[in-house]
């Protein structure tokens, strides 16, 4: 593949029941790769539907969870730009890189995180699974998932990520799909199908970002922890 999008059609093209873990209420939950494409496609229309353009930024303010890559999965699948924030960031911060960024949309994970984007429009990730319907996608989308993603080439930008700002303020650091898809394809394998990974460093940085899409290319299963002190319990379960 030389896309990230070519990349989601391989994964979720396959027969795998457990694609991505959650947990709710203390007990682990699956989400299939055929839900994972279902969710991701019909977001992605929606997000195309709504008047977003191919090359605009959208936010993600969020702590991981399938939704957060869904969310970013949907982006990519539209051409759309994904800006990750990390989710301790402050309000200010949040305002000078959605500014400068030139965002139009941004993915939030609760209300603290959407009174940070101001006049940017928030899209609360719990309401992703309920805009995307339940029914199995039709053959007209499928067409239009593969064909929207034919569309994304290897040269096209994929994500703007912040630098930290520690010696001024944060400068967006510009990367493109060929810089993605080349890395993930060239690291050696770290897990093979029937593995689980736990994802708990945060997606909003390159490298567990990177390195989710190479556990989902190499056939694991992800289970997403929202924070670090839930990592412990979780490497046991």
């Amino acid at each position: 593949f030389s896309t990230i999008a070519e990349m989601f059609l391989q994964i979720t093209a396959r027969e795998r029941p457990d694609l991505m873990q959650f947990k709710r209420d203390g007990v682990w939950l699956p989400l299939s790769a055929r839900e994972v494409r279902r969710r991701a496609a019909r977001l992605s229309a929606l997000l195309v539907k709504q008047g977003l353009e191919r090359g605009d930024r959208v936010a993600i303010l969020a702590e991981n969870s399938p939704e957060w890559a869904i969310a970013d999965y949907a982006c990519t699948i539209a051409g759309l730009v994904v800006v990750p924030f990390y989710p301790t960031q402050t309000a200010q911060q949040t305002q000078y890189i959605l500014e400068d960024s030139d965002a139009r949309a941004a993915f939030v994970s609760n209300t603290e995180q959407a009174n940070k984007t101001g006049a940017v429009r928030a899209i609360e990730m719990s309401t992703i699974a309920g805009l995307c319907g339940l029914e199995p996608l039709t053959t007209d989308e499928e067409r239009e998932l593969t064909e929207r993603c034919a569309t994304i080439q290897a040269s096209d930008l994929f994500s703007i990520l912040y630098t930290s700002g520690t010696t001024g303020q944060p400068k967006g650091v510009m990367l493109l799909h060929r810089n993605l898809a080349s890395n993930i394809q060239a690291s050696k394998r770290m897990v093979h199908s029937g593995d689980v990974a736990l994802s708990f460093l945060p997606l909003s940085h390159i490298f567990e970002r990177m390195a989710d899409y190479t556990y989902l290319y190499h056939g694991a299963s992800i289970a997403y922890v929202a924070g670090i002190e839930d990592v412990p319990a979780a490497l046991l379960e």
